[in-house]
């Protein structure tokens, strides 16, 4: 009974934390998933797809549409008890990027793209890099 308490603890703790990625990274992010970017003092968690008007991979379209990902940013340590700051970035409409401090958070892709005929993905996946303002790629 110790040992399986001891592994829901550990599970428990492994969920709290985020993942850590360096600035100039690319990552993806699950719908609900937080990281912490590294020596910037904010983590990130996609919280939600408000808008997909992005064209069917199985269509025709005469414009290719947009999708919106609502990002969260919580500055301080992830316990801190600070407000998280809405960041809203889309697609294919600005922003695409957006400054939070010293980093620019830039959404590079949304996955998956829709399907016609099929209702809306849940499992979205955004793909992202945070960027050190100034800093020559």
């Amino acid at each position: 009974m110790r040992r399986s308490a001891w592994l829901l603890l550990l599970i428990a703790a492994a969920c709290q934390n985020p993942l850590t990625v360096r600035p100039d990274q690319e990552f993806t992010l699950a719908l609900g998933e937080r990281v912490q970017v590294q020596d910037a003092g904010f983590e990130l968690t996609f919280t939600s797809v408000p808008l997909d008007t992005r064209c069917p991979i199985n269509v025709v379209c005469i414009a290719a549409g947009n999708a919106q990902v609502l990002l969260a940013v919580h500055f301080g340590p992830p316990q801190a008890f600070t407000p998280d700051l809405p960041l809203i970035l889309n697609t294919t409409s600005d922003p695409r990027a957006s400054r939070v401090g010293g980093y620019l958070v830039e959404l590079l892709t949304l996955d998956p793209q829709p399907i016609a005929g099929q209702p809306p993905p849940k499992k979205y996946q955004a793909t992202l890099r945070v960027g050190i303002l100034g800093a020559i790629p």
